[in-house]
């Protein structure tokens, strides 16, 4: 059958969209065959296998009891509010520690609790350690349980608040200075439990303290506590699989058939945004110049004139109104190649608009 030559043609931009949607699919089918290709070769995989999930719990509690005033008759104080350092008595601090597992474990763990009693002098911005002292408050203590899945540590004591106060306000008295100075109370906890017929282990280190200030009118207690955490520990294998040698060769065949067609439909599209410029281009040339602008089939011969090829359109129109002679239009090369022209006797004066990309001599320049 002879293609029908009044079949009319698909617009650019349906063009432009059409090859768009080819080229994706097309890089689509690429980037699932690469992958297919790559796990093909890939024989060995690694497998993550959860051995056991663990989670940590570290907290610290206190609680300030005041001595018997008519103002504060309850004793102890809610945490977490300012306290008038000469009427507390005492304050009882609790640490606490808890790890639980998924599994078994043979739980071995070290803890101390010490205090440190640091004194510091104030002068103007700078700060300088003038004494510190250190006293175990719960000696290192080590504890290996066998068979269990639960970690509590619990550790309760009474701080005489305000013996060390008084020591404190007696050391500034005697020197006649000011300090910063203030009471820490700190636990160390180290845990390396094995897990029950493995050789992972569990191992969390961690440090808790409480700052208490001495020697101010008005005291804040602040304290310091690791994260709480929930973790997995994951045991590795490598496994291997067979070689899909049917699978292998359909993905080496999809990009052999994809690959070409979306270079095609890339550089297609390329020349249709080029052409849709061109014709975008063409359109401007006849906005406002319709009147003085003649459509014509063909041109008269030019072969014994002398033809000037301008740069711009204006450049035309510029011409066009000094000679006051008609533009003639003819696209020499369907949405490629345009000539705009103006005859004066033996003088031609043109102007070619031209799509950007490489295409046929046009049939007036063969």
């Amino acid at each position: 059958m002879k293609k029908n030559k009044n079949a009319k043609e698909l617009p650019i931009n349906d063009r432009m969209y059409i090859r768009i949607i080819l080229a994706i699919i097309s890089l689509q089918f690429i980037i699932v065959a690469s992958w297919v290709i790559i796990d093909c070769l890939n024989i060995e995989y690694t497998e993550k296998e959860l051995i056991v999930s663990y989670g940590v719990n570290n907290a610290i509690d206190y609680k300030v009891s005041y001595k018997s005033s008519e103002f504060f008759p309850e004793g102890f104080i809610p945490k977490g509010t300012d306290y008038l350092s000469l009427l507390i008595n005492s304050i009882d601090v609790k640490f606490s520690y808890e790890m639980y597992t998924s599994k078994l474990i043979n739980a071995n763990y070290t803890y101390s609790i010490e205090s440190l009693l640091v004194k510091n002098y104030i002068n103007d911005d700078s700060v300088s350690e003038l004494l510190s002292k250190s006293e175990m408050i719960v000696p290192i203590t080590n504890q290996q349980l066998g068979k269990t899945n639960q970690v509590n540590i619990d550790e309760h004591m009474t701080i005489n608040y305000e013996k060390y106060n008084m020591d404190v306000l007696a050391f500034e008295e005697n020197f006649n200075i000011d300090t910063d100075s203030y009471l820490l109370i700190r636990m160390n906890i180290e845990n390396n439990s094995n897990l029950l017929g493995l050789n992972n282990k569990i191992k969390d280190n961690r440090v808790a303290e409480i700052k208490i200030p001495l020697g101010k009118e008005v005291v804040s207690i602040s304290k310091t506590v690791a994260k709480n955490i929930q973790e997995n520990i994951y045991e590795e294998h490598i496994n291997k699989k067979d070689f899909n040698m049917t699978l292998f060769i359909s993905a080496i065949l999809m990009i052999l058939a994809s690959l070409p067609l979306f270079i095609i439909s890339i550089s297609r599209l390329l020349v249709i945004i080029n052409v849709n410029n061109y014709i975008i281009q063409k359109r401007r040339c006849f906005r406002n110049n319709e009147d003085i602008i003649a459509e014509v089939e063909s041109f008269p011969s030019l072969k014994n004139l002398e033809i000037i090829d301008l740069k711009t359109f204006d450049d035309l129109i510029d011409i066009e109104e000094e000679l006051r002679r008609p533009i003639l239009f003819n696209e020499v090369v369907k949405d490629l190649e345009s000539w705009f022209i103006i005859i004066d006797d033996k003088m031609v004066f043109r102007y070619i608009l031209k799509a950007k990309i490489d295409k046929k001599k046009s049939k007036l320049e063969k």
